[in-house]
């Protein structure tokens, strides 16, 4: 009896790292993820920007 708890909570043990490993894995992808949209974003701010710039002087030279 004694021997089959040990069995059982060292089986749930492994099932729970297990999975923290799978989320850690997943938390890695969605942060490189994210990253690549931060720098998406940056690019198409930088874009935007200079578009108004463009803008501004159009106005100005009127």
């Amino acid at each position: 009896m004694q021997v089959n708890y040990i069995e059982l909570v060292e089986k749930k043990i492994n099932e729970i790292l297990t999975k923290f490993y799978q989320l850690k894995q997943e938390n890695i992808l969605l942060k490189r993820e994210l990253e690549k949209e931060k720098q998406k974003n940056q690019h198409v701010r930088i874009k935007v920007e200079k578009l108004l710039q463009k803008i501004e002087e159009l106005n100005i030279d009127k």
